[in-house]
């Protein structure tokens, strides 16, 4: 179950993950709006969504909040860079 779990955890957006003890945990969806778009765009380029929502998350904070996805993806892309 572990490896199933690592396997599929950036393949989901969200998904209910259930343990032995049947305890339900919710795993969060990413946001809506430019933040989702943009991790959406670095997953088309192949990054994990794991990799992209960081990516995204550092650039957003970077920018500041009501940063076009645009903006977004040049700047998560930058810092891969640097």
């Amino acid at each position: 179950a572990l490896r199933i779990t690592t396997e599929l955890k950036d393949k989901a957006p969200a998904m209910i993950l259930r343990g032995h003890d049947g305890e339900g945990v919710v795993v969060a969806m990413p946001p809506r709006g430019p933040e989702a778009d943009a991790v959406a765009a670095l997953i088309k380029l192949g990054y994990s969504q794991g990799q992209a929502a960081e990516m995204v998350a550092r650039a957003a904070n970077d920018l500041g909040a009501g940063s076009p996805v645009d903006a977004l993806i040049r700047e998560s892309l930058r810092a891969v860079g640097r």
